[in-house]
């Protein structure tokens, strides 16, 4: 496929699955080995692996939207600069909801064989969220000083436990014991 090809993929993708709330079009656009390379740890591979994505982020955010800030493609792979909003109304990443509007920004690589999507890479900037959880001062300010050194974002620290959700909860749950939320 050309590059263009691969980018009209990937707008098509994300507007289609996240912003129109269109399910069906997932197994056309994603290869059966699909594997991404950021899921919490135990979640299904495939295109049946981000239908459930998609509806946990939909349950979450009901109201979410993505717009495409930027992006680029290279050889077999499209990288995209973009950004969520909506109002956190559901469970996400073991974080109860808030109700609140939320905006998350990241950088997604993709990579696509043979016009389907084989592969992605995100990172994501989701201290939006927990600030308005009221949890985004343990990262700075006490439970997890010793692990920010050591793990500089969030994201890496919460995917490198083995049930990020359950973790999430427990030192959720530990923090507003020691009264820190």
């Amino acid at each position: 496929m050309s590059l263009e090809a691969n980018k009209l993929l990937i707008r098509q993708h994300m507007e289609t699955v996240v912003n129109q709330r269109d399910l069906s079009v997932i197994d056309e656009q994603v290869a059966s080995d699909f594997v991404d390379h950021d899921a919490p740890t135990g979640l299904m591979l495939g295109p049946e692996g981000v239908k459930a994505t998609i509806r946990r982020l939909h349950t979450a955010f009901p109201d979410i939207h993505l717009t495409i800030d930027d992006m680029i493609a290279e050889g077999d792979q499209v990288v995209v600069r973009n950004t969520w909003c909506g109002t956190h109304a559901a469970e996400f990443l073991g974080i109860p909801p808030t109700n609140s509007k939320v905006v998350m920004t990241g950088i997604v690589i993709w990579r696509i064989t043979n016009g389907k999507i084989v592969e992605r890479w995100a990172r994501i900037d989701r201290s939006q969220l927990l600030r308005a959880s009221g949890s985004l001062g343990l990262w700075t300010g006490g439970l997890f000083t010793p692990f920010a050194a050591a793990h500089q974002d969030i994201d890496a620290l919460i995917r490198s436990q083995p049930d990020p959700s359950a973790w999430l909860r427990r030192v959720i749950s530990e923090a507003a014991q020691r009264e820190l939320l």
